[in-house]
């Protein structure tokens, strides 16, 4: 670990999860392809470059050469499991880097943010018996304190 976290460690976080994604049939039979990530930059001055970004553990994407590959203060962005289901069922009003591999594991597991050098942005595991209504009934998880320190995250 560096002695000084880089601007990526200190700003970036992921502040929702949708993991277990109700079902809605008429767009698609699988509800996991409405799967999502929402990270955001919670600077209130600095513009993170987010190439070579990257999920390393439970989903995979790399920001490097996606659709969004900076973000301004207090910008979200989203990778997705499928965007075109996605965009059917919540709307085209949304900033979406791109798609990752594999997909979110509905009883909860470990994901990994990794930045340009390989250093952990953040590293933690979700469960679904935290908050019942997420698994499966169309509510995401959300961050409490999306300003805690980087290093907190366990």
């Amino acid at each position: 670990m560096r002695a000084i976290p880089s601007p990526a460690q200190q700003y970036l976080r992921i502040t929702e999860i949708m993991y277990n994604p109700s079902p809605a049939p008429a767009i698609n039979s699988d509800a996991q392809q409405f799967e999502y990530i929402e990270l955001k930059n919670i600077s209130p001055s600095t513009a993170l470059d987010l190439t070579g970004v990257r999920f390393t553990n439970g989903v995979y994407f790399n920001f490097t050469g996606s659709a969004v590959t900076s973000l301004a203060p207090g910008q979200i962005v989203l990778v997705v499991h499928n965007q075109s289901a996605f965009t059917a069922r919540y709307g085209s009003g949304f900033s979406i880097a791109g798609q990752y591999t594999g997909s979110l594991n509905n009883g909860g597991e470990t994901l990994r943010l990794e930045d340009a050098v390989g250093e952990k942005i953040l590293e933690f595991a979700y469960n679904n018996t935290w908050y019942p209504i997420t698994d499966g009934l169309g509510f995401s998880l959300v961050i409490v304190n999306e300003n805690a320190s980087w290093d907190t995250w366990v």
